[in-house]
Formats: C-alpha cells, structure tokens, sequence
C-alpha cells in the first residue's frame, strides 16, 4: 500500500509547492511531513512481497551483503509499475530513487554523514522541478541532533528546530527529549513542544504551544505489551484531528497501520 502511494505523494507535494507559492510564501510544517511520507514509500521493504496487495510479488534484488539494491513493483496483472534502488556506501544508504514503468527517474533522496555516522544532510529531489527541500542536522557529543535546518527552493519559507535533551541517570539517552523549538525565519512563527514519558520509559504524550504559550496541539501515545497501539493527535480545543492504530504480528512485528479522521472515520491502511 505505501509503495503504491509514491504518485500520489508526488503530486500532492508539488500540487501544494505549486498553489502556496503563488502566495508568495510557503509554510514547510505540513510539507516535511509529506516529504517524511516520500522516504518512507522509497524504503524498501524487507522481503519484498506484495501478494497481499496485488497478488504479484515484488522482485527484489540483493548485493553480496545481502542489502536490498533494487525492488520492481508490479500491479495484479503483472505489469511493472515503479522501481526502487538503493545506493549503498558501506552500511550507509547514500541514495533512494524512484523509476515509473518507462525507466524515467521520478523522486530520490541523498543521504550524507559525518564521522561517526551521523545522518548530517538529506536532500529531496523530483526529476521534473529540482531539489524540493534540503535538511541539515547538528548533533552533540552524544549523537543527538540538536539543531535541524530546512532550507527550501524558490518561495518556500526556511524553518529550524533547536532540541533539548533530559539526561536520564546521566544515561544521555536519544530517546528522553524534554523540549523542541520552531522558530520559521523569516517570520513570527515560535512553537515550543514538551514531552512527557511513563514510568518505562516509553513517549506518553507532547504538548505544542506558541511563543505566547497559548495551546497549539497534544498528541497522546498509548501502548500495548510494550508496543505503541496508538496515537492521537488533538487540537488547541481539544479536539482530535487524527488517530494512528497499529496492529502487529505474534512476533510483535507491525504488520498495518491506520489511519482515522476527527471524527473516527476509517481513512486509509498502509502495509
């Protein structure tokens, strides 16, 4: 379902791109959330079957490490759809691409790292408008990114995000952030985000406020057997805007994910 999903993204990413920037001005809130959608269909999957969704499985193929270099994607009459590859620099992915039925390049992602194998810029690029957005990150002596920038092409707006850690035990563990910022520059734009963690450890809930400290959004995270079940996402009023299920296996390996409306309408599953 994800993989299938990659033209829609596409278009829906340079729809929006398109109709904001004749504004004059672009938010990129809402489109790093889709370009986080564009990576996760160009991911490619661990075994490469997709009989479930169309009855044809994907033919993978593997280096000499066993590491997935190229996935074709077929609909159920057996005609290709799309291809996927990946570029490998040791254990690093370095490039994702897309190619349509034609073998014409559509979207790919470039991957760059530091030393220590930090994850430092990831670029996004469409084959028929250039680079859509760059991001950059800056990581601590613990390997955490702390700073985040988002440049983006033509009208679109630049946004960075500043993150602070709450050092568990003196652990300096990635996973306990205590507070993120959200300056757009330029602009008046300041959200703050808090976290809050259970006894275990795991993510509980994040509240968002403006620079005023005015509610922005609460989202809240709850878990079965030690697996997250589900997240909801609310608004300043309170109100849900969308909820995420997750189902898993016997083996605690995440199988579907969905996806409801405010109102707790079904709106799509993903495999």
């Amino acid at each position: 379902m994800k993989k299938i999903r990659i033209t829609a993204v596409i278009s829906a990413v340079l729809s929006v791109l398109f109709l904001l920037s004749a504004c004059g001005k672009i938010d990129l809130s809402g489109i790093v959330s889709m370009l986080d959608t564009l990576e996760d269909v160009l991911s490619d999957s661990e075994d490469g079957s997709n009989a479930e969704n169309t009855g044809v499985p994907d033919v993978v193929e593997k280096d000499e490490n066993g590491r997935i270099v190229k996935l074709s994607h077929f609909d159920g009459d057996g005609n290709l759809v799309f291809v996927h590859t990946t570029t490998w620099d040791n254990d690093r992915i370095k490039n994702k691409s897309s190619f349509d039925k034609s073998g014409n390049q559509t979207a790919s992602i470039d991957y760059e790292y530091d030393e220590r194998g930090n994850n430092t810029v990831t670029s996004w690029f469409f084959w028929n408008s250039g680079t859509l957005m760059r991001s950059e990150s800056i990581f601590d002596e613990y390997d955490r990114a702390v700073e985040i920038t988002n440049f983006g092409t033509k009208t679109v707006s630049t946004n960075k995000t500043y993150i602070e850690y709450d050092d568990k035990d003196g652990e300096h563990p990635k996973k306990y952030k205590k507070k993120t910022y959200y300056p757009s520059y330029p602009g008046e734009r300041y959200n703050v985000t808090t976290y809050e963690y259970n006894a275990d450890g795991t993510l509980d809930k994040n509240v968002t406020v403006d620079k005023d400290g005015n509610p922005v959004s609460t989202d809240i995270y709850t878990y079965k057997d030690g697996l997250l079940a589900e997240y909801t996402s609310y608004d300043a009023e309170n109100k849900p805007r969308y909820t995420y299920k997750y189902i898993y296996d016997e083996n605690g390996k995440k199988i579907r994910e969905e996806r409801y409306n405010g109102e707790g309408v079904l709106e799509g599953i993903d495999y």
